[in-house]
């Protein structure tokens, strides 16, 4: 039994081996482009930007939302906000009725529930009444922009850009360990991502909101028309398989609430699992279509991170095997049960103080504007490789829940750090 399990042992490490030494020269680019804040050109001009806020019953948090814009250094005359309701008894349209240069869009299709209809609608009402703008920027209800946001997310676009990112920061960093937790998975993808793609010309990952899309790419498609549960992972797959030209903007930061308790985190990431799914599979013949095009190749992001893919798949599978393995010698009752168990306890542990090590990694990194105590740092260590594994009940939960909407309450409405 053994010899069966250490032939399927090397065959795996074989693969582990192989799928790393192919991922060294992609992850020296990435920590190389991680130590590189890409700044961009100061300019005079400025773009319009209508800034869409989704705002269904987010009375309890919209006026922190909509006074951060409101008090950004930018042009009053380049920025219209719009906030995005379904009823005219909801809470959040007298909040927004007191603030000038702020308008309520009241929907009037609800046939199609969730985030990217309601951007669409009211989209198609701003395209039909001739309005223009230079850029659309996406909020959700309870985010808060820093002053200088619509400042440098204006520089990205007057560089070019056509899609462009904030930097997501958390604004209950010391609420829980859950909090913390999620609100450096967010960090990884900026530091460990978005800020090595920007350096290297890639395609960024938009994760939540906090971007702009570029008028002109939204009125050649029609509109919003991203109605996934993750609409900010399928516009990135879109935006990578039409080449479009994208930037992680590090000095526009903005601030985002993260649940607290880990059930509601896992009911959020649950959509996440499902939205990815969905996207992958609705989008794969137009990334074939995509990667036949050779002049566009080189600039396409998704094929690149495939080794570090198969390398998880094939640690998935390791632990796969040792399970069933450990269930058979426990069965058998052969004398083998401990060898097993203590390969388990090194696979998870090795995996465990890997994570940790990059949380410490990331929180140094960051030391100067993550807003977390000493206390919180060592929880986060701790807690965030646990955090990570719960990814599992995440996706088993996905797998059979509706393909639908499910809400998540917001509640801090004050001004942080503006």
């Amino acid at each position: 039994m053994i010899i069966a399990f250490v032939s399927i042992e090397s065959f795996l490490a074989v693969i582990f081996l192989l799928c790393a030494a192919l991922s060294l020269p992609a992850l020296f680019s990435f920590f190389k482009g991680a130590n590189k804040t890409t700044r961009f050109s100061q300019t005079d001009a400025h773009a319009h930007f209508a800034v869409l806020v989704p705002a269904r019953d987010e009375s309890k948090v919209i006026e922190a939302n909509i006074r951060s814009v409101l008090s950004s250094d930018y042009p009053k005359e380049k920025r219209t906000v719009f906030i995005i309701v379904e009823s005219e008894t909801d809470k959040t349209v007298q909040i927004a009725q007191k603030y000038e240069n702020v308008r309520v869009f009241l929907r009037k299709d609800m046939t199609g529930v969730g985030k990217g209809y309601a951007l669409d609608e009211c989209l198609q009402a701003i395209f039909q009444s001739g309005e223009n703008y230079d850029a659309f920027l996406i909020l959700d209800a309870d985010n808060v922009i820093k002053k200088n946001f619509l400042a440098k997310m204006n520089e990205a676009y007057q560089g070019g850009f056509d899609l462009a990112c904030g930097k997501r920061d958390n604004k209950d960093w010391n609420a829980s360990a859950v909090s913390a937790a999620s609100g450096l998975t967010f960090t990884a993808i900026n530091t460990l991502m978005n800020k090595p793609k920007t350096y290297l010309g890639k395609t960024i990952l938009i994760s939540g909101t906090g971007f702009f899309v570029r008028a002109e790419r939204l009125k050649e498609i029609g509109g919003w028309k991203f109605f996934s549960l993750t609409e900010d992972y399928e516009i990135t797959t879109y935006a990578d398989c039409q080449s479009w030209k994208t930037a992680y903007v590090e000095e526009a930061v903005y601030y985002d609430e993260q649940p607290i308790g880990l059930w509601q985190s896992i009911v959020q990431r649950s959509r996440w699992v499902k939205g990815f799914f969905t996207v992958r599979g609705k989008y794969a013949a137009m990334k074939r279509k995509a990667r036949k095009n050779k002049e566009r190749r080189r600039k396409l992001t998704f094929k690149s991170g495939m080794p570090i893919i198969v390398l998880c798949i094939d640690l998935i599978a390791y632990l796969v095997c040792l399970f069933a393995f450990l269930i058979v010698s426990l069965f058998l009752r052969n004398g083998t049960v401990w060898w097993f168990v203590w390969r388990l306890i090194c696979l998870i542990g090795g995996v465990y103080a890997f994570i940790a090590i990059l949380t410490v990694y990331l929180l140094f990194v960051e030391r100067k504007t993550m807003d977390i105590t000493p206390k919180m740092r060592v929880k986060a260590v701790l807690f965030h490789p646990l955090f990570l594994f719960t990814y599992v009940a995440c996706a088993i939960r996905a797998i059979f829940m509706k393909n639908q909407w499910e809400r998540i309450d917001h509640v801090i409405n004050k001004d942080i750090r503006l």
